[in-house]
């Protein structure tokens, strides 16, 4: 891999960064070998699995075997090395853990759609160099894009097209607290709604033209949330990438906090969608 916009200790990282979601994804998989999912509600309203925080586990210990000085922050685990190098990786073991642990209790891989998302960030930079979404299921499908670069690594099938009436690629709302509610998309006429508990493969979906539009409504998004899925938008789609105000990203820090993402097919649609979530 060759690539004149990040660094060679920057590419040094990048297949570490694929074969350790890669990891993660393929270890997942044996939780459906299990008759019982353990979950707890962490004091966010979030659920949580031992497969969550044994994953997240997993990636730190794949990062610091090969890079000890660079720091690791999780959903469930952060690593914070005493001489860190600067480089930054993001890592979601499991986006999506509703959707997970409902196919689990199904016993039905094939039909889960969470994923295990993360991401690089080089030293001093605002935006990643690169981010993987990897689905949790024997039906493969993942994407890895780099900054500067086409898409690599990827199984997934050609785009198809979405005609006369809206899919729409809802986040699940479902463990959300009280004081989120839920947005109504009806004034937009969706002709289906698509259950795609991962962000990452929400975004996927829009990618591919299976759905026409995914959002992830809410404040204060932290980047091992919302970074892969955007990444993935904004590199594999001439569409619609922003916050939920319609901010587009290219001033945002990606080491902060968004509120809300919504990514769209086009930018009629995407229009639509801040006028519908903000009035």
């Amino acid at each position: 891999m060759s690539n004149s916009l990040i660094s060679l200790e920057t590419q040094r990282r990048i297949p570490l960064l694929a074969r350790a979601v890669k990891e993660c994804s393929t270890l997942a998989l044996q939780a459906f070998n299990y008759d019982y999912c353990e979950v707890r509600v962490k004091p966010d309203g979030t659920k949580v699995t031992p497969w969550d925080t044994h994953l997240n586990e997993l990636f730190i210990l794949s990062v610091f075997r090969n890079f000890p000085n660079d720091t690791v922050i999780g959903e469930e685990a952060v690593f914070e090395p005493d001489d860190p190098t600067g480089y930054v990786w993001g890592v979601d073991p499991i986006d999506g853990t509703s959707g997970f642990i409902d196919a689990v209790a199904k016993k039905d891989p094939e039909q889960c759609e969470s994923s295990v998302m993360a991401f690089l960030m080089a030293p001093g930079e605002t935006r990643p160099a690169a981010a993987v979404v990897e689905r949790i299921s024997p039906v493969y499908e993942a994407f890895l894009v780099v900054k500067g670069m086409a898409t690599e690594g990827s199984s997934m099938p050609p785009a198809q097209v979405v005609a006369n009436e809206y899919v729409a690629g809802l986040y699940d709302y479902s463990h959300w607290g009280p004081e989120q509610e839920r947005v109504s998309f009806d004034g937009l006429h969706p002709g289906s709604r698509r259950n795609t508990p991962s962000m990452g493969m929400a975004a996927a979906r829009v990618v591919l033209g299976q759905t026409d539009f995914a959002v992830y409504s809410g404040t204060r998004i932290r980047p091992h949330d919302y970074v892969p899925a955007a990444m993935i938008a904004e590199h594999l789609m001439d569409g619609w990438v922003t916050d939920q105000c319609g901010r587009d990203l290219d001033e945002h820090d990606w080491r902060q906090p968004l509120d809300g993402l919504i990514i769209a097919r086009d930018k009629k649609l995407g229009a639509q969608l801040v006028e519908l979530l903000n009035n």
